[in-house]
């Protein structure tokens, strides 16, 4: 079968595959052993993917700017061991725990950290940043969306980059949050 933009699906190459989508976006991809990688991610990131598939071991994943190494700072869905997709096209998936039989296929060319869930990394982009966390209190006018953040219990933001970035009940929620972010 050959996908086109109006008739899509995979195409397998002798190195890879080209899945086109029902929209025309066409995503490339790099066969390693029996995994399909985007063509986009770097050799370092796929072999700590596969370093960590092969112990299955629990990972923490991060996910940002590759370009800059600038951390998404995602925070959930980011734990859990490698496994991979069922089908021709086996990609990368998160797996919550060892049992699970499925989860989320990983954005494995954005990722700019890997490290084990109990301490070392495995993979970190040479300019690898979080950005910098300021924790302030919030002011008895500040809003977000409709309502007061005061008026909802909210005490203390932290900041990213001077941008608002999470709100919390109290000082040591919002030093947790920065602490969980940063290590």
């Amino acid at each position: 079968m050959t996908a086109t933009a109006d008739k899509p699906g995979v195409v397998f190459t002798a190195d890879g595959a080209i899945h086109t989508l029902s929209n025309g976006n066409v995503i490339r991809y790099r066969k390693v052993k029996s995994i399909f990688y985007h063509a986009a991610t770097p050799a370092a990131v796929v072999r700590a993917l596969e370093t960590a598939r092969s112990c299955r071991r629990r990972i923490r994943l991060y996910y940002g700017d590759t370009a800059k190494g600038k951390d998404w700072l995602e925070e959930f869905g980011m734990e859990g061991t490698l496994g991979n997709s069922m089908g021709p096209l086996k990609v990368p998936i998160l797996l919550a725990n060892r049992r699970s039989l499925g989860g989320p296929a990983l954005l494995d060319h954005c990722i700019v950290k890997v490290e084990w869930t109990k301490g070392g990394i495995l993979y970190q982009h040479p300019r690898y940043h979080t950005g910098t966390f300021t924790i302030r209190e919030i002011g008895p006018d500040e809003t977000c969306g409709e309502g007061n953040l005061r008026a909802k219990g909210y005490t203390h933001a932290v900041d990213v980059d001077n941008q608002n970035h999470a709100n919390f009940r109290s000082v040591r929620e919002a030093e947790r949050y920065v602490r969980r972010m940063t290590f």
